[in-house]
């Protein structure tokens, strides 16, 4: 059976099943706990419900997200008739509730991978391999549990991308890809950066016919659908229009001056936070895996300048264009560069095309074996991370430490005076031992005094695998135990002096580390 055939019988099947994992492996952690932003949408919806006026009043977010959960609201109130609106809307269980929906639409985006690779491709066997390494990432599956904009702005950026791949007249191709890139932007404003893969497709449309009238039309049906679909998504810009000014104003301040741990030096070394991050972290957990696949994407750029393949390449460039303009600002939050990922794993599948290419027939079967193995490393990596959140109530923290301890006889160990408590071993915090470890509770520290985006900055982190600790370490969900180096950075010893000036915490060990 030819690949083409294979791809006729089961063209639905294929990309169906990637999104089932996607979701169901999201929904098996859906329950992580709190998360800071999503209660910006509920107790607007909330707020909504009460008022009946259907406006968000604040828009360091755009509006598409606020009203998805005042839809989501509206449904939860069909089937919890008897309980008021605004007790529902604030309950932890419309949170989670809200949680599936936002994960639904953001795990679409492997169906959207998996067709663009098969447009360029036409290999069914690359865009599965593009839909497997697109679930794979741990750092997509848990930002796409989160009831906040980023994955779903992701969705709808790259839908707009992909339109501009089909098979249809080229009027078509600008009002649908315009209107989605709209609503991308009512989800998220940084989402507008898809508009350089229009503009570019009306101009090198214009540079081939020299139809400067046609080109013209082009330009105003890109800049009128798109506008519609951000303005049905966020009317507050018209309705509100001081307010929506006054949010974005807002918004550029903090991205502009910093924000807590966040905060980087724009320019240069954002820029290079950023890469580092892209090789290293996200397409896997696993830094070797990742690795791997960063020089796949490497082939796959030399693949799109050897074949001339000018459509993939300016939407390759737009999302540098994108990085560059995200690493002038002075706060890195790494779901912000989410948009790049998607693009990146078909770049990367085209450079794995092209590698089986170049190599002898032989090889062909070992390469594609290898591959595999390390797409099959990370995928149970994150379906263990989704089971660590389902089961986080079952952590027996002592016992982890103890083992530890017990694994590690060539370490020295500080105990915070929590840890001293859950384990039952005194510690003497005058003594700073070489090749020494702090073990402490995060929680015991606070959110301020954490550092984000320090790759590996941790030795260990015990307990739920539901977030990146290196690049949110300020996260509120459920506590854990963290082991770091006792090293001589200013980081490390003013974490060091905040834990050995707290005392002993009062209440039960056990109830605060399963605290949501």
């Amino acid at each position: 059976m030819t690949d083409v055939n294979f791809y006729k019988k089961y063209n639905f099947v294929i990309p169906f099943l990637l999104f089932l994992f996607l979701f169901i492996n999201g929904a098996i952690g859906i329950d992580f706990g709190y998360h800071w932003d999503e209660e910006i949408f509920v107790e607007q919806a909330s707020d909504s419900f009460n008022s009946g006026v259907f406006l968000p009043h604040l828009y360091i977010y755009p509006s598409f997200c606020y009203y998805l959960v005042v839809f989501a609201g509206g449904i939860y109130k069909i089937f919890n008739s008897e309980t008021p609106i605004n007790a529902l809307l604030l309950s932890s269980d419309f949170y989670v509730f809200i949680r599936y929906i936002f994960l639904f639409i953001s795990s679409l985006t492997v169906i959207w991978v998996y067709l663009l690779t098969l447009k360029i491709t036409k290999k069914t066997f690359i865009s599965l391999f593009a839909g497997l390494l697109f679930c794979s990432s741990f750092e997509f599956c848990y930002h796409s549990r989160w009831a906040v904009s980023d994955c779903i702005a992701v969705q709808f950026a790259f839908l707009s991308t992909l339109i501009l791949f089909l098979d249809t007249n080229f009027k078509r191709k600008i009002i649908w890809s315009s209107l989605v890139a709209g609503i991308a932007i009512g989800t998220k404003y940084t989402a507008g950066i898809v508009c350089i893969n229009i503009l570019f497709y009306i101009f090198y449309d214009f540079f081939n016919k020299k139809e400067a009238e046609n080109s013209i039309k082009e330009l105003l049906r890109f800049v009128a659908f798109c506008f519609i679909g951000f303005i049905i998504t966020t009317p507050g810009a018209i309705c509100e229009p001081f307010l929506f000014a006054g949010s974005l104003i807002h918004q550029k301040n903090i991205y502009s001056t910093g924000h807590y741990g966040y905060t980087i030096q724009s320019g240069f070394p954002h820029f290079m936070k950023i890469i580092e991050y892209v090789v290293f972290v996200l397409f896997s957990d696993m830094s070797f895996v990742s690795v791997s696949f960063f020089i796949l994407m490497v082939l796959g750029i030399i693949y799109i300048i050897s074949k001339k393949e000018l459509h993939v390449a300016v939407m390759f460039a737009t999302m540098l264009i994108y990085i560059i303009f995200i690493s002038t600002f002075k706060v890195m939050i790494v779901r912000n560069l989410l948009y790049v990922f998607p693009v990146f794993i078909v770049v990367a599948a085209l450079g794995f095309d092209y590698l089986l290419g170049l190599i002898r027939k032989q090889y062909v079967f070992i390469l594609k074996f290898v591959f595999v193995i390390f797409i099959g490393f990370s995928i149970i990596s994150v379906v263990s991370s989704s089971i660590s959140i389902y089961n986080k109530n079952k952590i027996d923290y002592a016992r982890e430490v103890k083992n530890y301890i017990l694994k590690n006889p060539d370490k020295n160990f500080i105990f915070s005076p929590q840890i001293s408590s859950l384990i039952n071993i005194k510690n003497s915090n005058e003594i700073i031992l070489n090749n020494s470890y702090l073990i402490f509770l995060k929680d015991e520290i606070s959110c301020d005094k954490y550092i984000a985006n320090k790759r590996k900055q941790f030795e260990k982190v015990i307990g739920v695998k539901d977030i990146n600790l290196d690049y949110y370490p300020t996260w509120l969900g459920s506590n854990r135990i963290i082991i770091m180096k006792n090293d001589k950075s200013n980081y490390v010893e003013k974490l060091k002096t905040v834990i050995f000036q707290k005392q002993k915490a009062e209440g039960n060990i056990q109830d605060k580390l399963s605290k949501k």
